[in-house]
C-alpha cells in the first residue's frame, strides 16, 4: 500500500492476528506493521485483550521484530527488488547496498548479485527504502511480488 500526502510518501503493510493474552489466556487481538515514512522505515505492534482490557503497544524504527517480520512475508509474500538494466553499475550499486545494509564489499557484491538473479527478496518497505536510495543514485530499480497463494 503506498499513501501520498503533503510532502510525504508511504509504503507499508500491516498484519492482523490473535495471541493468547498473557493475564487471562484469552484471544488478544493483535495487529503491526511495517511503512517506509519518508526515508525511514518505521514498524508498530498493538495487543489488546477484549477480555480483561489488557493492551500493550511498541513501535521502533529500523528492524523490525523477527516475529512481525515472518507474518508479514506469510500473510503478503516477498518484495523481490531488481534492476531495471542488469548492466547497472556495480561500483554504484553496491556503494548504495554498503551505506544501507552495512557490510563489507563481499557482502554487498553477494547482494548485488542476489538483486541481478532476482532472488534478492525483502518486505515491501525494506525494498521500497533500497529502490529509493538506488534511484537516488541514478539507478532504476523494480520491486516486484510472486503471487502469494491463498488457503
Amino acid at each position: 500500500m503506498i499513501i501520498k500526502g503533503r510532502g510525504y510518501e508511504v509504503t507499508g503493510e500491516s498484519v492482523e492476528y490473535t495471541s493468547p493474552c498473557p493475564d487471562c489466556a484469552a484471544a488478544l487481538t493483535c495487529s503491526g506493521g511495517q511503512e517506509l515514512v519518508g526515508s525511514t522505515l518505521e514498524w508498530s505492534i498493538e495487543y489488546h485483550c477484549p477480555t480483561c482490557g489488557w493492551a500493550l503497544a511498541d513501535c521502533g524504527r529500523g528492524d523490525l521484530p523477527d516475529s512481525l517480520r515472518g507474518r508479514l512475508l506469510a500473510e503478503h509474500g516477498p518484495a523481490r527488488l531488481q534492476l531495471a538494466d542488469p548492466a547497472a553499475g556495480a561500483v554504484t550499486v553496491m556503494k548504495v547496498l554498503r551505506a544501507e545494509l552495512g557490510g563489507d564489499l563481499a557482502h554487498a557484491k553477494a547482494t548485488l548479485h542476489r538483486i541481478r538473479t532476482g532472488t534478492y527478496v525483502g518486505t515491501l518497505a525494506e525494498m521500497a527504502l533500497l529502490a529509493m536510495r538506488l534511484q537516488d543514485a541514478g539507478i532504476a530499480p523494480l520491486i516486484t511480488r510472486p503471487r502469494v497463494r491463498q488457503p
